[in-house]
């Protein structure tokens, strides 16, 4: 195929260039291009650090900041011949292979709650695991083709994009995004089994539900970023009772996906954004960091295969067990109820209220369309 032969010929380029001291830095926008780069640098046993295509030298400064070390910039290079700048780095950074473990393929940035920028490093088997979990619970396979309207350079964006390779599935992108109309014609054009993005992406979907629901391919909506409220998820139940919904809540720290709801489960467990993958466990603690019973909030906690070891440039041995920041509870079953971050909550009359909770009010409101 033109992919497989494009990957052949960037690597081929790369390897004079690349060692086991390297470290792929990509800044392409193009999902195209940041999916022949990664494939590209993995062939070279290189791991991959994708960063946003805006990124500048302060974002660089502040990542440097994070890991302790100096950047050094061994070679630059276009992944697309037409381009006047560079949007592939390769990195002298023999510092992140001795602080992290030697089978990393990917260095995630994220910002979290602090907006300071922090790395991820996530290793081939929690990727790996977590990918074909992933694909089990949804049951995609080779006939399936999503159109994914989120940024190139996000955990989401490529756990999709290798999700569907796994299976030797397809996908439909554009560049930068398009909301209702552009989607559904992309949809259309294309012959897409299903569509992935954050909760605005579906919320601009409602005008257009009757049409998606006429595709005579099309099968499910995959929300990926923040908490779908159950207003919209009533709402797209009703305009397209056809096409399934699989809500979904993830962390860049375990690779990706942590609980996924099955749409058989969207009546029973309303609300909900589902149950941890196999292998993976959820714990809720107190402010004291006490594991709490069934329908108790408290803080979210994960720990298993998926997790990874720890911040590069963090003191102390690897994590066993992770605070995600988030709110929310364990029902009798282990499905996961999220009700906001921790810093999302706040008191009103001596009464601790959820921002979440707030959000799902609003969008029950019929005066309001968006916000």
């Amino acid at each position: 195929s033109q992919f497989a032969k494009d990957v052949a010929s960037f690597s081929n380029g790369l390897s004079d260039q690349a060692s086991s001291n390297t470290v792929a830095v990509i800044n392409t926008g193009d999902h195209y291009e940041m999916l022949v780069a990664i494939i590209a640098a993995w062939k070279l046993e290189i791991p991959v650090m994708p960063m946003p295509e805006s990124s500048n030298e302060e974002l660089l400064e502040a990542v440097q900041k994070a890991i302790g070390n100096k950047i050094e910039i061994a070679h630059t290079v276009t992944i697309s011949p037409n381009k006047p700048e560079p949007d592939f780095y390769l990195l002298d950074a023999k510092h992140f292979m001795t602080k992290a473990e030697q089978d990393v393929c990917l260095f995630m940035l994220t910002s979290g709650s602090t907006g300071q920028p922090k790395v991820v490093p996530i290793v081939w088997q929690a990727l790996h695991k977590n990918i074909t979990e992933t694909a089990k619970v949804i049951g995609i396979n080779e006939n399936d083709r999503i159109f994914m309207n989120l940024p190139t350079h996000t955990m989401s964006a490529i756990h999709h994009l290798l999700t569907l390779l796994s299976v030797g599935g397809s996908y439909s992108v554009m560049r930068g995004f398009t909301y209702g109309k552009g989607i559904l014609e992309n949809l259309r054009e294309t012959s897409c089994t299903g569509l992935v993005g954050v909760p605005a992406t579906f919320i601009r979907m409602l005008p257009v539900l009757a049409e998606i629901s006429e595709l005579k391919n099309f099968r499910f909506f995959f929300n990926s970023g923040e908490h779908l409220p159950t207003p919209i998820i009533n709402s797209i139940r009703e305009g397209a009772p056809k096409v399934s919904i699989f809500c979904v809540y993830g962390l860049t720290e375990v690779a990706g996906r942590l609980c996924i709801l099955p749409e058989g489960q969207l009546d029973n467990k309303s609300g909900s954004v589902g149950h941890p993958i196999p292998g993976m466990d959820i714990i809720i603690k107190d402010d004291e960091g006490h594991q709490v019973q069934p329908n108790i909030k408290g803080e979210v906690w994960v720990k298993g295969p998926c997790l990874f070891s720890g911040y590069l440039g963090s003191t102390g041995s690897s994590l066993e067990e992770f605070a995600t920041g988030d709110i929310g509870h364990l029902d009798d079953e282990g499905y996961l109820f999220l009700e906001g971050r921790k810093d999302d909550i706040f008191k009103v009359g001596g009464e601790k209220v959820s921002v979440i909770k707030i959000e799902e009010a609003l969008y029950g409101d019929e005066t309001l369309k968006d916000f």
